[in-house]
């Protein structure tokens, strides 16, 4: 197989690449678009190795977005010098992202032009981004593993963890609907996440999360309350469920005129049984998506402006339950909100 060096900055090209590399067809210029040009001309028969070796961000955004256009086998972009070169397996990232994608997330996260990581928001190399956010993406990830692994401070982390946090809530808005169709059964509760002690310690505040699951397709809803109160409930039940529907509920007082709003409520007194036993009504469904939920939810050092980051964190893990594919789906949602300004 032909292995062909484009070198789009000559003063980059290290001893070490030359000994990896001794074939290749060299290329001087700055100017990078015209460099994929050239691959598309020359090699359009032949499927070859390609090599970047550029601290030009641009260059990176270019042959990510033309590396599947172009008749390339692979395509490796160099980072570092001397003992701290490494080579990253572009084409791999690449493949793994629609066409349409490829452009708006390596423009975002390379900081093509003068559009830093996350739109201005920091930045980072690519490799240390991508790894950030395989480890974001799992449902263990906690600031300690980031910043062993990374080597990365623990501010850098929060603010990497906002920026992701923001990607998922943008994300988990655009699917946003009412749920529940016909014939369904929609389980409602309210839970709080965090719990004062009892007199003993520091005090912790409290937030009240109230909560949706259909009991046949399973989606859900969470949002954020400050208070239970009927009017704020009985707003957020018809923004979020579809009307006429079967809900079950508590008994909290709260729900009582649901009825007279045009839906068949059913209620399941918990200080008597967990089922009803005439109608066979429970929350079970919506009690074990509490549950999970809450493990997902940090249990310490909790901000309560980032609580709806946090929803929207444990929301979109549970919704792309398969590690695999949540990089893939965040990839996308990140390309969605944080698209190319030119």
């Amino acid at each position: 197989m032909k292995e062909t060096l484009l070198l789009l900055e000559r003063r980059m090209l290290s001893q070490t690449t030359k000994q990896m590399f001794p074939r290749f067809h060299l290329v001087t210029t700055k100017r990078p678009t015209l460099e994929c040009f050239f691959m598309q001309e020359t090699h359009s028969s032949t499927a070859v190795s390609v090599i970047t070796v550029s601290s030009d961000t641009d260059v990176l955004v270019i042959d990510v977005s033309l590396s599947a256009d172009l008749n390339i086998e692979s395509i490796w972009i160099a980072f570092g010098k001397g003992k701290d070169l490494r080579w990253v397996p572009l084409y791999e990232i690449s493949r793994s992202l629609v066409p349409k994608v490829r452009v708006p997330f390596f423009h975002t996260f390379s900081g093509y032009d003068t559009v830093s990581v996350f739109a201005g928001k920091g930045k980072l190399d690519i490799e240390t981004n991508l790894k950030f956010i395989v480890l974001w993406v799992q449902n263990w990830f906690c600031y300690d593993v980031a910043i062993s692994e990374l080597k990365l401070n623990k501010g850098t982390v929060c603010d990497w963890s906002s920026f992701c946090r923001e990607v998922v809530i943008n994300w988990v808005l655009r699917r946003s609907k009412k749920i529940g169709g016909h014939n369904y059964t929609v389980e409602i509760d309210e839970s709080k996440f965090g719990k004062r002690k009892y007199n003993v310690g520091r005090v912790i505040d409290g937030q009240w999360v109230f909560g949706g699951i259909c009991q046949e397709s399973r989606e859900f809803f969470l949002v954020p309350v400050e208070t239970r109160d009927r009017d704020t409930l009985l707003s957020l039940i018809k923004e979020r469920i579809e009307p006429g529907k079967t809900i079950i509920s508590d008994c909290w007082r709260a729900y009582n005129c649901l009825a007279e709003e045009g839906f068949k409520h059913l209620t399941v007194n918990h200080s008597l049984h967990f089922v009803d036993p005439q109608t066979q009504a429970h929350t079970n469904t919506v009690e074990r998506k509490w549950r999970d939920v809450k493990n997902l939810v940090p249990k310490y050092g909790r901000r309560k402006k980032h609580f709806v980051g946090y929803l929207a964190t444990s929301y979109f893990k549970l919704h792309v339950r398969e590690p695999s594919q949540r990089l893939h789906v965040f990839l996308k949602a990140a390309a969605h909100l944080y698209q190319p300004t030119v």
